[in-house]
């Protein structure tokens, strides 16, 4: 690969991953990402994760016969702990 006039040596089984803040309220003055370089990658959405599936995979793999409703009331009690901090 040449950059900047230099050879540089580059691992085909690596990649470089680019995430940015949008812009917008918030997000103290950022501006957006000019279209030229919008179009060199490739979007990913992003969702949050569903914590109590999670927390119920996890359990049932640390042996819990009831992991569903642990699951739920562990969550139940970070969600509670998160709020009150």
């Amino acid at each position: 690969l040449n950059l900047l006039g230099k050879v540089i040596e580059v691992n085909a089984n690596s990649g470089i991953f680019v995430t940015l803040n949008p812009a917008g309220k918030g997000y103290g003055g950022r501006s957006e990402l000019p279209d030229n370089l919008k179009q060199l990658f490739r979007s990913v959405a992003m969702s949050a994760p569903d914590n109590a599936l999670i927390a119920e995979v996890i359990l049932y793999a640390e042996g819990y016969k009831h992991a569903n409703i642990v699951g739920t009331k562990v969550v139940e009690l970070f969600t509670l702990s998160k709020q009150l901090l």
